[in-house]
């Protein structure tokens, strides 16, 4: 499933508004244990033009 960005800010807004404070993996759809705040040069398991995996999703991709 492809999101639009403004179909992924609604999520963002929706995620905080729930007062969930971690990125969900794009692919699996997982809690992380990464803060939504958290700038995404500062993060593991970031996917630029995707976005945040968890990391046995990251494992699974990049054999890491």
């Amino acid at each position: 499933m492809k999101l639009t960005f403004e179909e992924l800010l609604q999520r963002k807004r929706k995620a905080v508004l729930r007062n969930n404070t971690c990125e969900r993996c794009v692919l699996c759809g997982k809690e992380t244990d990464i803060p939504i705040d958290l700038p995404v040069d500062r993060r593991d398991c970031y996917v630029e033009g995707s976005g945040q995996l968890c990391r046995d999703c990251w494992r699974r991709v990049y054999g890491e």
